[in-house]
């Protein structure tokens, strides 16, 4: 299944599997901005290295990825670009933000389990013709490197959790992933459209939706009916709902416009198999918030 296009209401996405030792740290890396700043992704990925049992996956805005026809660059406002960087050469720009990028994953490319893109590479690629991830994904291979890509701003993440008992070989753990949009001024709004877009699933454990660069997350109920014993029955499942911050330290854009502060770093998703009180060994999850800001001071 892994690879395969599937689509919903004609939003396309595709299936990823990853078979994986538990416990299993995932790190969510969401609208890291790489250009102006880098601070954020290199404590992040130093983190992973250190940590044998990390994977990460890159939610897209992974570049600043901007065009000669942003408004940013037409303003005169080149914060999005590297300092010092002469904001006329474009092309230049784009191939630089993405081999820094590559440079950046080739060291834990192997934990690498997804790079998605975001909307900076979709209006990148509208404007420009240039398929960022595409272009990651051809430079990593070119240092021996593989490392799943999509155009696409949304996907399914299919962990095959190697079991310790003999029972079955696998218990997969199941994630819907998407670059994410707005979703209100306020946190809770937020975090509402997030449950809304989850709701279109079944069979998620976890949900993951970025972009609006809020670092927080909450388990809520889901209620889905399954068939046991030749009957359709309602059951509960426990639904982690994540929104994994951001890299931007200091967005002027978002200034100006007024929006709400958000707190820069990602957030670190724990899958391992514990014991409940009746002994049996059950799968249990919780996220971590990982704030940078105060490192970054």
């Amino acid at each position: 299944m892994s690879g395969e296009l599937l689509s919903w209401e004609s939003v396309k996405f595709k299936v990823y599997e990853r078979e994986v030792e538990p416990p299993v740290d995932l790190h969510f890396l969401w609208d890291m901005h790489l250009g102006p700043d880098d601070r954020v992704l290199k404590i992040a990925l130093r983190e992973i290295r250190d940590n044998p049992h990390a994977y990460f996956v890159l939610g897209g805005d992974n570049l600043e990825a901007i065009g000669g026809e942003d408004w940013r660059l037409q303003a005169g406002d080149y914060d999005a670009l590297p300092p010092d960087f002469p904001a006329q050469d474009i092309p230049r720009a784009i191939t630089e933000q993405a081999l820094a990028l590559a440079r950046h994953v080739k060291p834990v490319a192997d934990k690498c389990l997804l790079i998605l893109s975001g909307n900076h590479e979709r209006k990148l690629k509208k404007r420009s013709s240039v398929d960022v991830n595409y272009l990651i994904s051809e430079i990593l291979k070119s240092w021996g490197k593989e490392v799943p890509t999509t155009s696409e701003e949304v996907a399914i993440l299919v962990l095959k959790l190697r079991l310790p008992y003999k029972v079955a070989k696998h218990r997969e753990y199941v994630l819907a992933l998407a670059h994410g949009w707005g979703g209100g001024l306020y946190p809770g709004a937020k975090m509402n459209r997030a449950l809304w877009w989850a709701g279109m699933f079944d069979g998620i454990d976890a949900v993951v939706v970025g972009h609006t660069h809020d670092l927080m997350s909450g388990v809520f109920p889901k209620y889905e009916i399954v068939k046991r014993g030749g009957k359709k029955v309602v059951v509960m499942r426990p639904l982690h709902v994540i929104k994994p911050g951001g890299g931007r330290v200091e967005p002027t854009y978002a200034v100006r416009s007024g929006y709400r502060p958000t707190q820069p770093g990602w957030v670190i998703h724990r899958v391992w198999f514990g014991r409940a009180k009746n002994s049996s060994r059950v799968l249990m999850a919780e996220t971590i918030l990982k704030p940078t800001g105060e490192q970054l001071l």
